[in-house]
């Protein structure tokens, strides 16, 4: 594989973020990215930072400031997801918001924004289920509903631990999430959750029927079935993981407090990855601010997306293009 130079997205000497890891900035016809900048760069981390959410084009090109957000992190920035073109998901003050590009506030749920969109459908959860009503909730921006698929009694039943990273499938029809370090999965409607096992490492959809993830935070990328038995091996080691459309191309980054923090891309099956950049600024990944790398992929597999140190106190938003993808302008 043969990478392009780096381009940077954010401006230069500003702290900005992308959103979680396997999540990518692009809208669905490419055409622009969203990304978190802070306008006093953050040195400790933990839900207690205000920033906003800047939308620009697909190099950088005509950056302009959405909306604020308040009491976020560095972690995983403003989780923006893309619903349309003209519509983003995102977290602000502990609600799950969408927005449209004119301003317009379209909804506001309490709680935290899922993962992965659904068409217009959205998902909401509250992980620390402090009341009967709080869980795992869809929300149809174009029925008008809010749809709650899973209480915390039912959460309870499956057994301990926060709720975490819930994500549709690709085909919409499923839910997967982590309670506690255990895997689930349900149907979009509801019922009963089909137990895993162990989670995968930063799990992501691979297609409707299995996921990936790391077999720890320094272990091989392995697809499973939604059963919990293993498929194949997909990747060398890593820890914060992306797929890229179609599960050709695979990315990740080195494990928790290693120096220098390290991002590579792998072809499916490799063991051994190309860098995609090294930084020796580790504690402000691990430590300061938390800020992690949190890779993705274009919609169409021809670029990778990551955060990375641009100094001791800063990180930024950056690609690289894939030259050799099979959505590439020369794959």
């Amino acid at each position: 594989m043969h990478l392009g130079p780096e381009m940077r997205i954010s401006p230069e000497g500003e702290f900005c973020t992308f959103s979680t890891y396997g999540t990518s900035p692009e809208n669905p016809s490419r055409t622009r990215l969203a990304f978190t900048r802070f306008p006093i760069p953050p040195a400790t981390p933990g839900k207690t930072h205000d920033a906003d959410i800047w939308i620009c084009g697909p190099d950088g090109e005509r950056p302009r400031r959405l909306t604020g957000v308040r009491r976020i992190d560095p972690h995983n920035g403003a989780r923006v997801d893309w619903i349309d073109d003209e519509t983003v998901l995102y977290f602000d003050d502990f609600h799950a918001k969408v927005r449209r590009l004119d301003g317009a506030l379209v909804a506001a749920r309490p709680g935290y924004p899922g993962e992965a969109a659904s068409g217009h459908r959205v998902l909401v959860f509250q992980p620390d289920l402090e009341s009967e009503d709080e869980g795992l909730q869809v929300l149809d921006l174009d029925a008008g509903t809010c749809q709650t698929v899973l209480r915390r009694s039912d959460l309870y039943r499956l057994g301990p631990g926060r709720l975490t990273h819930p994500r549709f499938s690709p085909d919409g029809m499923r839910i997967g999430f982590c309670l506690g370090e255990q895997f689930f999965s349900v149907h979009a409607e509801g019922g009963e959750a089909r137990h895993f096992g162990s989670a995968p490492m930063h799990w992501l959809w691979h297609d409707t029927g299995s996921v990936v993830g790391h077999t720890s935070s320094w272990g091989p990328g392995i697809q499973y079935g939604l059963d919990g038995t293993m498929v194949e091996t997909v990747s060398g080691f890593g820890n914060h993981l992306a797929v890229a459309p179609g599960g050709t191309l695979f990315a990740s980054d080195t494990d928790y407090h290693s120096c220098p923090v390290v991002l590579r891309l792998y072809s499916r099956g490799a063991s051994e990855g190309v860098e995609v950049f090294s930084s020796p600024h580790a504690d402000l990944i691990w430590k300061t601010t938390q800020a992690h790398t949190n890779p993705s992929f274009a919609r169409d597999g021809s670029r990778i997306y990551y955060t990375r140190p641009t100094g001791p106190d800063r990180v930024g938003a950056f690609f690289r293009e894939i030259l050799d993808a099979p959505g590439s302008p020369t794959g």
